[in-house]
């Protein structure tokens, strides 16, 4: 985040900055985007368009994403909080939390959820804008 210096990073770097100015004992959590984001019926998730119908376009689909499942966050708070007991993870260290792979929405996400269904999906690649419509939403 510190080569991140506008967007949806400040409100995030001005809460770490004050928790460094302030000394208090901290660690910050930076998962990349949650899996749970783009897999379920979130503004970003296949799983609306993909209930619907077996394909759908998306501005990710080509391009592989380090991705993290919720409950993986959770898990490492709770290592964090139970360290706290003896001190550690209260240093003001910053972890950034991924999954084990980047992946492709058309890609490995795709065959996976074709896995599960009896048909096979297909995710495409769309601009930002085209995504944006879809949702409803004008442009920017």
């Amino acid at each position: 985040l510190e080569m991140k210096q506008g967007g949806p990073y400040v409100a995030h770097l001005e809460v770490e900055a004050l928790l460094a100015e302030l000394g208090l004992p901290h660690a910050v959590l930076r998962p990349n985007l949650f899996m749970d984001e783009v897999t379920m019926g979130g503004f970003l998730g296949v799983a609306g368009p993909l209930r619907e119908a077996d394909e759908c376009s998306h501005p990710f689909a080509l391009s592989p994403i380090s991705m993290i499942d919720v409950r993986d966050v959770a898990d490492c708070a709770a290592v964090l909080l139970d360290g706290a007991q003896t001190g550690r993870g209260t240093g003001g260290e910053w972890f950034d939390l991924t999954g084990p792979d980047a992946i492709a929405l058309g890609g490995e996400l795709a065959d996976c959820i074709s896995e599960l269904r009896p048909r096979p999906v297909s995710i495409t690649a769309c601009d930002a804008d085209a995504f944006v419509a879809q949702r409803g939403l004008p442009p920017a």
